[in-house]
Parts: structure tokens; sequence; C-alpha cells
């Protein structure tokens, strides 16, 4: 199934301008996530040069211990796109990614003008794990950045 979308996310653009990552917003809203459901969730939004990865599975395994229930958003992937999203510790199934990728890419193509591009690839995967953390009600969500800075897609 996971190789049958990889289609779909060739429509997806790779590098948002600036003037796209002001959208995100507008697609997180499209998916029924709104400014008050993201202000409700707890973030760690890990960002720079090294070991942005290592920080956060730290971060993840420590809150875990702790008894959070935690949300995982890293990139790159190493084989499977499913692998930048993990709860409590764990990659999620195939199942639990498939529904939530279809989720976010209908609720965004049917609020779509006619010629409204997707997200760009890392965005909408951004704007799945929100959606993903929000609904699984995860008590703390560990985001690490993409291109870091001010323009990442990560800074909602």
């Amino acid at each position: 199934m996971l190789n049958s979308l990889q289609s779909i996310t060739s429509k997806l653009t790779r590098h948002p301008g600036k003037a796209q990552l002001g959208q995100v917003n507008i697609f997180l809203n499209r998916c029924g996530v709104s400014n008050e459901d993201l202000d409700q969730l707890s973030v760690i939004h890990v960002a720079g040069t090294k070991g942005k990865g290592s920080t956060c599975v730290f971060c993840e395994q420590l809150l875990s211990y702790k008894g959070y229930h935690t949300g995982l958003f890293t990139s790159p992937h190493l084989i499977t796109v499913k692998e930048r999203f993990r709860i409590d510790g764990k990659v999620i199934s195939e199942d639990k990614f498939v529904f939530y990728f279809w989720n976010v890419y209908n609720s965004i193509l049917s609020k779509q003008s006619s010629g409204e591009k997707l997200p760009p690839y890392f965005m909408f995967l951004t704007i799945m794990a929100f959606k993903m953390f929000i609904q699984e009600k995860v008590n703390v969500a560990i985001i690490e950045t993409g291109i870091g800075g001010e323009y990442d897609c990560t800074n909602v």
C-alpha cells in the first residue's frame, strides 16, 4: 500500500518557497486542525545542525519512561516514510499511516481551489504529524525541524 501512495506524493512539490510557508495554517485548518488545537498540544521543537534526531529520540524515551503518551516526527526516513512518525516509541502501523495520509490528502483536496497547488512534500508530512498527534491525544509531540529557521513549516 505504501508503494501505491508514492504516485500521489509525486504531485507534491519538494521545496516550499517563502510565500508558500504562510499556507501551512490554511492547510491545517482544512484538515480540521485549528490554532486552538495546536495551542493545546505540548511540543518539544528540536532544531540545529547536528544531533536533532538523537535529541528527539532521547526526549521521547525519557518522557515515555516517565509515563507520557508521546508523538515523534523526524526526518528523513531510511526505508519507508512511516518511519518518520512514532507514537509511544513505536513506528506507526501501515494502516495508521494510510488512514492519516488519506484523511489529510482528501481534506486538502476537497477544499482546494482550481489551480491551487498541494502543499510541498515535507509540509504535507508535517500537517499529517500534527493531525495524527492531536487525534491520538499525545501528551507531548516531539517535532524535528526540516530546513530549520524562521521559514520551517514546523513553526506553526
